[in-house]
Order: structure tokens, then C-alpha cells, then sequence
């Protein structure tokens, strides 16, 4: 199964609709989004994915009580899960977080697959013991630069930087 999974959008609404494009037209049912939507507002940029939206919040997120309002009435295919959230799909256990710390930490229990986050707005990526990789997918708003996102095939491990 394919995932795609992105951090730091920054209310810029134009590349997160690029990007939800992309990610769809590669019939991609699940996106993770590892902070910093900024505004609620951003919310609503999710209406149009026809999959599943995990997120978390940054540092950055405005009124989240706003945010979690809305997705819980208007864009119900997103799940807020606070600072850290957590899912397995296809038996692969996922850690994300915003926080490069926390993420850290996440990936030292050994007790994930994958563990992702955001904050740097730089695309890296770690192998951090024989069973867990770290990852920043980089950052949807371009702060340094081209903004991106990642594809990551669940089955295979296959990761694809896109540069939007």
C-alpha cells in the first residue's frame, strides 16, 4: 500500500492542493501530515482527498480546538491526534510526531516501522537501529526552497521525494 506523508504547510493552500492532487491521482488512500497546518482553515483543503488524514499538530497550529471542531463536523476524513499519533497499517507499525525530538525518542523504543515528523522543513531521512527509519518528508510551504512531500510504499519500503 502506498502512503504519502507530508509536514509544515503553512496556510500555503496552493501546494497543499498541488500535492493533494498528486497524491490522489496516484489513487493513495492514506496521508499523514506531521504538523504545522498553521490555521484551521486549512482544514477544508482535505474535503477534496478521497482517503484518510492522520495529523498531528506543530508549533505553529492556531485555535486546534477550532481545528478538531471542524473535523469533527465539517472534514471527517481527518483524524487530529494531538502532538503524537500512532496507527499500523499493513502490519507496519507508524510513529508521527512534529517534533524531531520526540521523534527521536519514538524511533529509539524500537518499537516502530517508521517513524516520521516535520519541523526542520528539510527532507531527511535516518535508519536509525535494523528495524526502524526515520523520516522528514520535508515541508509543503518550499521555506527553503522547493517545497515536497513523500511517497512511501509500504510493501516494498520504496520511498519517492516529490518536489513540487
Amino acid at each position: 500500500m502506498l502512503i504519502a506523508v507530508m509536514s509544515d504547510s503553512h496556510d500555503n493552500k496552493n501546494k497543499l492542493r498541488k500535492a493533494i492532487n498528486l497524491i490522489t491521482e496516484k489513487n493513495c488512500k492514506v496521508l499523514i501530515h506531521c504538523g504545522d497546518f498553521t490555521s484551521p482553515d486549512m482544514m477544508y483543503e482535505f474535503l477534496e482527498f478521497p482517503g484518510k488524514v492522520y495529523g498531528v499538530f506543530g508549533n505553529i497550529d492556531r485555535n486546534i480546538n477550532y481545528m478538531k471542531k471542524i473535523t469533527e463536523s465539517d472534514v471527517q476524513n481527518i483524524e487530529l491526534m494531538g502532538s503524537e499519533g500512532e496507527i499500523t497499517i499493513e502490519r507496519k507499525k507508524i510513529a508521527f510526531t512534529h517534533y524531531p525530538e520526540i521523534a527521536n525518542s519514538l524511533a529509539g523504543t524500537d518499537m516502530y516501522d517508521l517513524v516520521f515528523y516535520g519541523h526542520t522543513h528539510r527532507y531527511k531521512i535516518n535508519r536509525v537501529n535494523e528495524k526502524t527509519c526515520l523520516i522528514n518528508p520535508g515541508d509543503i510551504s518550499g521555506r527553503y526552497g522547493k517545497s515536497s512531500f513523500i511517497f512511501y510504499e509500504l510493501s516494498t519500503g520504496e520511498i519517492e521525494k516529490i518536489d513540487l
